[in-house]
């Protein structure tokens, strides 16, 4: 029911950025990239309401895969409409956030033999979270509240790497929903300096 719940208010957010996209006088490309995206979280949508198995998880994982390739093309569609400084800043969090979400459900779904080839991804995406960190670390971004969220997100991410070696499922959700917290305070505060900044 938890699961549930997260699952509802992250479409119900993923809606309302649509929306408010949608809202907005946007170029043709930006436009054509917007109508994919909100068509992929709609099929992302349906495929959640499927009763809960082994198959039906599958196709969600495809499904969300479909989504998150939507809004990365969405994203780029807007930044090359000069929007690409601010956009960069936000997307490297956010893909954090994407990356660590993504190592839990892959790990999660090896356990569950439900994705032959998750070792492989497992490390791909251990690798991409990894890396985006030292990017986040290099922005010209700094503050005494960012170097702090930043040390929080490097623990966590050892965390992380602890409960992913121990394949506990228990231990890594919780660990996964640990890293995600200190990641969106990092986020909180890249985006608070990156404010200040611009007004």
């Amino acid at each position: 029911a938890r699961a549930r719940k997260v699952q509802q208010q992250a479409l119900a957010r993923a809606r309302e950025h649509l929306a408010f996209l949608a809202q907005l006088p946007l170029s043709p490309a930006e436009r054509a990239a917007l109508d994919e995206a909100t068509a992929a979280w709609q099929r992302l949508a349906s495929a959640l309401d499927a009763r809960l198995e082994l198959g039906s998880l599958q196709a969600a994982d495809a499904a969300a895969q479909t989504a998150l390739l939507a809004a990365e093309a969405l994203t780029l569609a807007v930044q090359a409409q000069g929007a690409r400084q601010p956009l960069h800043v936000i997307d490297l969090c956010g893909r954090l956030r994407m990356h660590a979400q993504r190592l839990v459900k892959q790990a999660l779904l090896a356990m569950l033999g439900a994705a032959p080839d998750a070792a492989i991804g497992i490390q791909e995406l251990a690798q991409a979270f990894s890396d985006g960190l030292a990017q986040v670390e290099s922005l010209p971004l700094d503050s005494p509240d960012i170097r702090e969220a930043l040390a929080a997100s490097k623990e966590a991410w050892l965390q992380m790497l602890r409960a992913l070696r121990a394949s506990d499922p228990a231990g890594l959700v919780h660990a996964g929903q640990h890293l995600l917290d200190r990641v969106e305070q990092l986020t909180l505060q890249c985006e608070h300096s990156l404010q200040v900044l611009m007004a």
